[in-house]
């Protein structure tokens, strides 16, 4: 609830009972107007920070924590004691793809032939 009592000195009494009871009145309009569209806009910016997400949005979600524990354990398998974590490029790539960053293929060979 909201009012706006126009009219100066002569609605001083009618705007000290509204301040009172904890109603909030503006002298002009238009100021109450835009303290209403300021409520407005922060209720709905509270609804966009609730809102469930659907079912494609989380699976998404589901999806990139799945692909940073996986590249956790690439990161940690190839940590040595007392060494800064280095991955071979095929390790390397195998962490790009799981966040989808396009790499180009490529595969660990064991002979010229290959």
């Amino acid at each position: 609830l909201l009012a706006s009592w126009m009219g100066g000195i002569d609605v001083a009494p009618a705007q000290l009972i509204l301040r009172d009871a904890g109603v909030p009145n503006f002298a002009f309009a238009d100021v109450g107007v835009r303290a209403f569209n300021y409520l407005y806009r922060y209720r709905r910016i509270l609804a966009n920070l609730y809102e469930v997400p659907d079912a494609a949005t989380l699976g998404r979600v589901t999806a990139w924590r799945d692909a940073k524990m996986r590249a956790r354990r690439l990161v940690d398998a190839a940590r040595r004691p007392d060494e800064e974590a280095a991955l071979s490029e095929l390790d390397a790539n195998r962490v790009l793809d799981l966040y989808r960053v396009p790499v180009l293929a490529s595969r660990a060979v064991s002979s010229l032939d290959e």
